[in-house]
């Protein structure tokens, strides 16, 4: 249970212009504007840390109230999945058993022992930083985030796809000191 539930944590503006040395621009003050709130996702993750490493898939889908982040092993079967549903949370691993919390950070931390913040995914699968909570960007040349630190994570984002009028990660890798990474490629993204 404990790397489908890592994997699940997997499962969350302005003008940039290169510097005078041609370097990404470096600000603290990026806007977390911009956020796809309603979307469908599906793609591949792989977690390593220092005693273990696993890697499969990912399916997450949300919209108003409800949110469904759905983890798989490389063949499709499930390993685990965390439900929102007017704000109450429940993980479900794939034996069956439930946990419940109101709080996605106070559910990871309940089941894994370590607050990861998997509320602020949402907001770094659409290259922005968690509201209120201190970060650093670097922006490429077109204005899209190249790293963004936040959290104690480190956030790499290396090719976007482009989804009507937005430029959405289509890759990201995010590391921490501790020895913990995780990747995440995005097959497909579906946005209204």
């Amino acid at each position: 249970m404990r790397i489908g539930v890592i994997l699940v944590f997997l499962a969350l503006s302005g003008c940039a212009l290169l510097d005078k040395a041609g370097h990404p621009r470096k600000v603290s003050n990026l806007s977390s504007a911009g956020v796809i709130e309603h979307f469908k996702l599906e793609g591949r993750v792989s977690v390593k840390s220092e005693e273990q490493q696993s890697s499969g898939g990912l399916r997450w889908e949300r919209s108003g109230a409800g949110e469904t982040l759905l983890l798989t092993t490389p063949l499709g079967q499930g390993v685990a999945e965390i439900r929102r549903d007017n704000g109450v949370l429940v993980l479900t691993d794939a034996e069956g058993r439930r946990q419940e919390a109101d709080d996605v950070d106070v559910l990871v931390r309940k089941t894994m022992g370590a607050p990861i913040p998997l509320g602020g995914l949402v907001y770094w699968l659409s290259a922005r930083p968690r509201p209120g909570v201190a970060h650093v960007a670097y922006l490429d040349a077109t204005g899209r985030v190249t790293r963004l630190e936040q959290e104690g994570w480190r956030i790499d984002y290396d090719r976007y796809q482009e989804r009507g009028p937005v430029w959405l990660p289509a890759r990201l890798f995010a590391s921490r000191r501790e020895g913990v990474e995780f990747r995440l490629i995005v097959d497909k993204w579906e946005t209204p």
